[in-house]
C-alpha cells in the first residue's frame, strides 16, 4: 500500500489530501496508518519532516463524528 487512495478513505477526504499534495504515503505513514485505523497502538520513530503528523492525525480525523 503506497497511496492514500488505497486506504479506502472517504472521497471528500481523499480529494482534500490531493489538493494539499498528499498522494503517495511516506514510509512512516505507510507502516503506521493502517494499524492506527484498526485501533492498534504503535510506537514509531522517524526524522523531522517524514510525515509523522499526518500519520497520527489522519486516523484521528476519521474518528470525528460531525453530526454530534
Amino acid at each position: 500500500m503506497n497511496y492514500f487512495k488505497e486506504l479506502n478513505l472517504p472521497k471528500e477526504l481523499l480529494q482534500n489530501l490531493s489538493k494539499l499534495g498528499f498522494e503517495q504515503m511516506t514510509p512512516i505513514q505507510k507502516e503506521s496508518i493502517p494499524h492506527i485505523i484498526e485501533g492498534k497502538d504503535i510506537i514509531a520513530r522517524a526524522k523531522t519532516g517524514s510525515g509523522k503528523t499526518v500519520a497520527f492525525a489522519l486516523p484521528l480525523v476519521l474518528k470525528i463524528k460531525p453530526n454530534i
